[in-house]
């Protein structure tokens, strides 16, 4: 892999501060809302109303995911990217139990 440039790493850093301040801007108003629903008891009594609240906790779970995997593919391209060592341990040693159990072949 070749090193990235400093324009290209500022430009990576630009990029995922404008993925983190609109994503995370999204979910602090979602979940804001949520909050604020959850104050009023029609959305106890009347149908319907815990259902908005799960979709707006569903909206805010995709937004999280979307956003990680947004600026975790743009560290990547400029080969900054945060790689946790266990979890990679932990990867390893599934993909090595399931191999040996399939005899070394995919399922």
């Amino acid at each position: 892999m070749t090193k990235a440039t400093l324009k290209q790493l500022c430009d990576a850093v630009s990029e995922m501060d404008g993925l983190a301040q609109a994503g995370f801007g999204e979910i602090a108003s979602l979940a804001r809302l949520a909050l604020l629903a959850m104050e009023q008891p029609e959305t106890y009594t009347r149908g319907g109303g815990m259902d908005a609240i799960a979709h707006v906790l569903s909206s805010i779970k995709g937004k999280a995911e979307d956003i990680n995997n947004c600026i975790n593919v743009t560290a990547e391209q400029v080969g900054c990217n945060f790689v946790d060592d266990a979890n990679r341990r932990r990867w390893d040693a599934k993909r090595e139990a399931r191999e040996s159990t399939n005899g070394g072949g995919a399922a």
